[in-house]
């Protein structure tokens, strides 16, 4: 995430400078502590020349003042500004909010009104994307705090109407599509919530913090059990072997004998490997291996350990296009006209319901779906059809969208239980179309079976960043 959105030298820069300050502090923070001050710094610098983030009463400056974080802030403040020219001065307080937010992973503090108040909203939002996207973050610590005091922040700029840039918009919306449609969702509830106006500056950097929490997501271990029949020295040995061959990926949690087993373990765990059958209870989570692990259960248990996460179901993708949704030679000049033709066309062939076309437009409203090289991406914020589509409309001639012209439609429906497709089947039309420039070849041939031949024959960039 971090190395697409910033350049790996301010990134290595802060980092060096928030060492060196802690360290000299002899503060402790967990790895995940410091990624997230790291990164909350980067924003900070990103919205350079901005007005102060916040304010803050006096009593909360003066707690602010009296804390070790803010000595440690005034630190990396001073070297930023010596060593990278920023002077971000303004934002002293807000990084120390987040670095007593960072000591709250090691021991629990008490919190402000304000802070209740935000984490109110953290917690309604989290429920709200796991209803509506099927992704759970509600476990994510460092995502919570960091909202918390994101959504601090930014409500007071919006209530006072204090205006942000964010120059990294586009690399957002277009390389982090997922992330950045829960920070819609999210802007949606602050909307509604907080009776404030978001815009698309403010969507942009909340979708920062959703992208780093679903990078962390991807990359977490799985968790298992072990269930074996034989022994306790063939238990250990088994777990030695998955340990050595996958334990980068796997978390063993226990082992223990079947009947300890019990069916509220299912919910605690991504995987249980048995050497012995288990008839109390069936679920997919269940894999079955030989008490000794044997090259063929090495191979089976690679594809549900070592499994590509972001790796897209050709089939599934392929379900969402339809060649009754495939229109050429399109006349119309405005935005407007081609929402409602292509949403009135999926909800005369029933692929679409009109709350999901509402939708549609209500997400247009919050963001504009273009991405650059002439081509918008419609769709709803909240879909309560069942079948999934992608409508396509290439235009006679281009038409201005919202900020660029536009000649080329996808408008997609993806229903709840397929959304985390979402992100995958964005990041094939952009690869075929923008970085392969098959736009020209689409525009020119205009041929449906080109469009899928090349969407699922096209070698997607799947590999996700961390910050090491």
């Amino acid at each position: 995430f971090y190395q697409e959105v910033f350049s790996q030298e301010e990134i290595q820069r802060v980092k060096d400078i928030v060492l060196k300050a802690i360290l000299s502090h002899d503060i402790v923070l967990s790895d995940m502590a410091f990624r997230g001050i790291v990164l909350h710094i980067l924003i900070v610098l990103k919205r350079f020349g901005n007005a102060a983030t916040i304010e803050y009463s006096a009593e909360e400056l003066k707690f602010l003042r009296t804390t070790e974080s803010y000595g440690v802030v005034r630190e990396i403040v001073e070297e930023i500004h010596k060593e990278m020219s920023f002077n971000i001065e303004t934002e002293e307080y807000y990084l120390t909010e987040h670095f007593l937010s960072s000591q709250r992973f090691l021991r629990d503090e008490k919190r402000s009104d304000r802070d209740e108040s935000a984490n109110g909203l953290v917690w309604y939002i989290l429920g709200e994307i796991r209803s509506e996207y099927h992704i759970d973050l509600s476990h994510d610590r460092e995502l919570i705090a960091g909202l918390q005091i994101h959504l601090n922040a930014a409500i007071h700029r919006l209530r006072f109407n204090i205006g942000i840039r964010n120059d990294i918009l586009q690399v957002i919306k277009k390389s982090f599509p997922l992330a950045f449609e829960l920070a819609v969702l999210a802007a949606r509830i602050i909307e509604t919530q907080e009776n404030l106006k978001t815009n698309e500056n403010e969507i942009g950097f909340l979708a920062m913090h959703f992208g780093v929490a679903l990078d962390r997501k991807a990359h977490k271990k799985k968790s298992c059990i072990l269930v074996c029949g034989a022994g306790a020295a063939t238990a250990m040995l088994m777990k030695e072997i998955l340990l050595r061959r996958f334990g980068g990926y796997l978390d063993i949690v226990r082992i223990c004998p079947l009947y300890e087993l019990r069916q509220t373990d299912l919910d605690d765990v991504d995987l249980i490997f048995s050497t012995v059958m288990i008839t109390s209870f069936q679920s997919k989570k269940i894999v079955y291996v030989s008490p000794v692990l044997t090259e063929d259960d090495i191979t089976r248990l690679e594809g549900r350990i070592v499994c590509n996460k972001l790796k897209a179901d050709v089939e599934a993708y392929q379900d969402f296009f339809h060649e009754n949704l495939f229109f050429k030679g399109i006349t119309l000049d405005s935005k407007e006209e081609i929402l409602c033709f292509l949403s009135e066309q999926m909800l005369a062939q029933g692929y679409i319901d009109e709350r999901t076309q509402a939708s549609i437009f209500a997400r247009e409203k919050m963001a504009s779906t273009e991405i650059g090289g002439l081509i918008a991406m419609p769709h709803a914020i909240e879909n309560t059809s069942s079948v999934p589509a992608v409508a396509v409309a290439i235009l006679q001639k281009s038409i201005r969208w919202a900020y660029e012209n536009v000649q080329l439609v996808f408008m997609i429906s993806i229903p709840q239980d397929k959304c985390k497709l979402w992100e995958d089947i964005f990041k094939r039309i952009y690869q075929y179309l923008v970085r392969d420039k098959g736009i020209h070849e689409l525009i020119a041939k205009q041929d449906y079976h080109i469009l899928l031949a090349r969407l699922f024959h096209v070698n997607i960039e799947r590999e996700s960043h961390r910050m090491e």
